[in-house]
C-alpha cells in the first residue's frame, strides 16, 4: 500500500484547478494546498505519470511547485492532525 503526500504552490488558479482535477480523483484533500494518497502500485504509478505530464505541460507557464512525500505505515498511524473532523480513509480523526 503506497501513501503519499502531495503539496503544491500555483500561483495560475486555472493551473492550480487542473492540478487539483487529477488529485481529486485518487486522493484526499487535507487542506487547500496538501493531499493524501492511499492505493496500490498500480494507481501510484498512473498518479504519476498524470502529474509528470501536467508538469511538463504547465512548467514554462507559471511558477508551479509540487512535492511528493512517502509516508509508511508506521509514520502515517502516527501522525497527528489537529482541526475539526479529520476524515482519513474511514477513520476519523478528531483531536
Amino acid at each position: 500500500m503506497n501513501r503519499l503526500v502531495i503539496v503544491y504552490d500555483i500561483s495560475d488558479n486555472k493551473i492550480r484547478t487542473s492540478l487539483c482535477k487529477i488529485l481529486e480523483r485518487v486522493c484526499l484533500r487535507l487542506q487547500e494546498s496538501v493531499f493524501i494518497f492511499q492505493e496500490n502500485d498500480g494507481e501510484c504509478k498512473i498518479l504519476f505519470h498524470d502529474i509528470h505530464t501536467f508538469y511538463m505541460r504547465y512548467k514554462k507557464k507559471g511558477n508551479i511547485q509540487i512535492g511528493i512525500f512517502t509516508v509508511c505505515e508506521k509514520c502515517f498511524k502516527a501522525a497527528k492532525f489537529y482541526g475539526e473532523n479529520f476524515l482519513l480513509f474511514d477513520k476519523t480523526v478528531i483531536f
